[in-house]
């Protein structure tokens, strides 16, 4: 309800105050009440009791269990105030979210749950609640999050030296549950080696990384070559947990994927190669990293299902039907990056001929991410839709990367930006609800 409507309800409310007592007894009962005034705004006893009835019910079917009638009114109440306070002050901040922006949002929403827009109405329709509602709704979340973003997020800053203390401590834990199975190749030297036998032990250490590269059998030269007591086992260590390992051992393996062979390690004892057969536990992980291009057709932005066919109103070729025109004529032998230039209108890649670079886990809307994982390398999508509009995609590359230090970095500094954002937030609610004036009003 806009704001000049409660403040004609309100004035409605004291203007029937001075209705002669003959007035009929059905007005008095169609009247609202003010449940909360707000700085300039309030809040009425309908939007009260709607909030409530519809917070109840959706704890209902969580399987929550419902407090008191009081204790949900008062906190629901509670929320309603501070989010009037926060719409207030983003107004006084102009800003504002345009129709665009909440769909994108609903498809996403759709996109989250396997589903579009269409869908998306039914499922909530189906839930008994209006879907101009959840607009509505969110609408406001978005309001609240770019005056959040505005006033909050920019002032947060996290440092390198909070990034390492962050990865130390995750580290440390990784370590107690990260379990390898290596192979080892031990060059030994006696420990008052000359620099000339140190010379000769790196030398011989790296013909053998090179062959062992070149695919050579690992145990065979393990058990020919190695000075470790392993060695007639092909220089097989077993499963060994993180703690139990050298730390020259752990550093090594930490960003190789399994397979890999070690650069030679100098210790006391002298070169060691090693060969990661295996890992399990801990958090380190194989990131699957795929290369992809596409073209993007916007579409209207409408709330069309997407999966109907083209308006017959509509002048020329949908989005789809240009698309999958597009996809002829490059399975046909056109080149894809050019018809990108000149047809996609995603302008970060269209000038790269649709290029996106190297796309990691989660770094795409799901609709996108969810085609991109299912292709083979050159291989050509069907036309697909996404929040962003119709896509046509091809991978040309997928790797496998340890999750090596600059991704670990990325996680521990999102994990603590969002963790500093969340306290920060909640400071700055609490300043606008002790700033604004706010006074609650008995039942009416």
């Amino acid at each position: 309800m806009s704001r000049l409507r409660r403040h004609l309800t309100a004035i409605a409310c004291v203007i029937a105050i001075a209705l002669p007592a003959a007035a009929p007894a059905r007005a008095a009962e169609t009247l609202d009440g003010i449940a909360a005034v707000v700085n300039e705004d309030v809040v009425l006893h309908s939007e009260l009791r709607a909030e409530v009835d519809f917070v109840r019910d959706q704890m209902r079917r969580n399987g929550q269990r419902v407090p008191p009638d009081s204790v949900l009114r008062e906190r629901v109440l509670e929320r309603l105030i501070l989010e009037n306070i926060q719409i207030q002050r983003a107004e006084q901040r102009g800003i504002s979210v345009d129709d665009e922006a909440v769909n994108n949002a609903l498809r996403n929403m759709a996109d989250r749950n396997g589903t579009n827009l269409s869908g998306l109405r039914q499922r909530v329709e189906a839930d008994g609640m209006d879907f101009q509602r959840l607009r509505n709704d969110i609408r406001r979340q978005l309001i609240v999050s770019r005056l959040r973003q505005r006033e909050v997020a920019s002032q947060v800053q996290i440092s390198e030296d909070e990034v390492d203390s962050a990865l130390d401590r995750m580290e440390q834990a990784n370590q107690q549950e990260a379990e390898y199975r290596l192979s080892h190749i031990l060059i030994g030297l006696p420990s008052d080696a000359t620099s000339a036998e140190v010379t000769e032990a790196r030398e011989e250490a790296e013909a053998l990384v090179e062959r062992l590269r070149d695919d050579a059998e690992f145990s065979s030269i393990a058990t020919r070559a190695s000075d470790g007591p392993e060695a007639l086992n092909g220089g097989d260590l077993g499963w060994r947990s993180a703690t139990s390992l050298p730390t020259l051992f752990v550093e090594a393996v930490r960003g190789m994927s399994t397979g890999a062979i070690s650069d030679p390690l100098r210790s006391p004892n002298g070169f060691h190669i090693l060969k990661v057969e295996d890992r399990r536990g801990g958090s380190e992980q194989t990131v699957t990293e795929i290369r992809a291009r596409h073209i993007l057709l916007k579409d209207d932005g409408g709330m069309d299902d997407p999966d109907a066919p083209a308006d017959a109103e509509t002048e020329g070729e949908s989005p789809r039907e240009r698309l999958e025109a597009l996809r002829q004529r490059i399975r046909a032998g056109a080149d894809f990056a050019e018809i990108a230039r000149a047809n996609s209108e995603d302008q970060g890649s269209a000038s790269r001929g649709g290029d996106l670079g190297w796309v990691g886990p989660g770094e795409m809307t799901p609709a996108f991410q969810q085609v991109i994982e299912g292709l083979e390398p050159g291989t050509l999508s069907e036309p697909f839709r996404s929040p962003y509009g119709w896509h046509l995609a091809e991978v040309l590359e997928k790797r496998q990367r340890q999750d090596i230090e600059e991704y670990q970095r990325a996680q521990a500094r999102r994990a603590l930006y969002e963790r500093e954002l969340e306290q920060e937030a909640q400071r700055w609610r609490q300043r606008l609800r002790d700033q604004a004036y706010v006074e609650i009003r008995a039942d009416g």
